[in-house]
């Protein structure tokens, strides 16, 4: 059955990078993932798993960002 879920980053993130080496970069690691989308200064992205059962088989990351606007206003967005 397919279905979306969020991203579980215990248990996840093997596949995730499995899946990201076969469809977009083969020299894509965990390593690279963690620093992308848990170190990021602006905290933990937002994932969306698809699944079929329970196979991985897309992903979507959704990155918080800061920016600075007029009067040093913080602008926070996601993308």
């Amino acid at each position: 059955m397919f279905a979306f879920r969020k991203i579980d980053y215990k248990k996840d993130i093997p596949a995730v990078v499995s899946l990201i080496q076969k469809g977009l970069d083969q020299s894509f690691s965990d390593k690279i993932f963690k620093w992308k989308h848990l170190d990021n200064p602006f905290g933990k992205s937002y994932g969306l798993l698809a699944m079929d059962g329970e196979k991985i088989v897309g992903l979507r990351m959704f990155m918080f960002w800061e920016f600075i606007g007029k009067d040093n206003k913080i602008l926070r967005s996601i993308r």
